[in-house]
């Protein structure tokens, strides 16, 4: 099973598939925790999260059927709203490392390359950025300075979300959405000329903002992120913000 050594409890299960939830991660061996996606041909004894605790690691399985997965990959089809936890799961499916199962594993994920998944994500996420963007605008409004920079570095991880969806790459967390990141400033993907890398990680330390002149680091900030946002909602404008933005570093 790729070399990987699989605790029998979860093999006594007789999953359908197996999928290593972590796809993009090839350092994965030296977190001490690994996330597994059980998939069962029928509805799941073990519903839900259970751990094991073998070969040093924690093993994090959650436990789903074909059925259900089948019905959430269906439902990117349907003309009622998708709901963010099935675009989650797909999302994490379209990235696993399967372990077994590769065939249905790669039936569903050609599938869902032609579905609307990428779409659909990429507006669930510009919708979380313009979320953090109001909220932190509202934290201005209220004159509450430092709290509000803190917001809108938060709006543009938001934002980073997005970009890195609307380009096709996975959204990571912590220090794997700066290696997300770095990857698509390194691919040559017109999206990753939007912000570069030095000015991202001077955002995330904050430098150049001074106490007494919070509201302008955090409106450039802000008009970073709408510019961003901006650029995934109408990509024939791209060359133009690109320019714009390089102005404005």
């Amino acid at each position: 099973m790729h070399g990987i050594a699989v605790p029998d409890a979860v093999l006594t299960t007789a999953p359908a598939a197996l999928l290593h939830t972590h796809g993009e991660d090839n350092d994965w061996l030296g977190l001490g925790s690994i996330d597994l996606l059980v998939v069962h041909a029928a509805r799941p004894i073990a519903a839900g999260l259970d751990h094991h605790y073998a070969h040093g690691l924690s093993w994090k399985c959650e436990h789903r059927s074909i059925r259900e997965i089948e019905a959430a990959a269906e439902g990117l089809s349907s003309a009622g709203d998708v709901l963010p936890t099935h675009l989650d799961l797909l999302n994490r499916i379209m990235n696993a490392e399967p372990l077994l199962g590769e065939d249905w594993h790669r039936g569903l994920k050609e599938r869902l390359r032609d579905s609307a998944l990428r779409e659909l994500t990429l507006g669930q996420y510009v919708g979380l950025a313009r979320t953090a963007i109001g909220n932190t605008t509202a934290l201005l409004t209220r004159c509450h300075a430092l709290d509000a920079a803190l917001s809108a570095r938060d709006a543009l991880n938001a934002t980073v979300d997005a970009l890195l969806t609307g380009a096709g790459h996975r959204v990571a967390s912590g220090a794997r959405r700066r290696d997300a990141f770095t990857r698509l400033t390194e691919s040559g993907d017109p999206l990753g000329c939007l912000l570069t890398l030095e000015r991202y990680q001077r955002i995330q330390t904050m430098q150049g903002l001074h106490v007494g002149d919070a509201e302008a680091w955090t409106g450039s900030v802000l008009s970073l992120c709408l510019t961003i946002l901006l650029a995934l909602e109408a990509q024939d404008s791209l060359p133009d913000l690109v320019l714009h933005l390089e102005s404005t570093s």
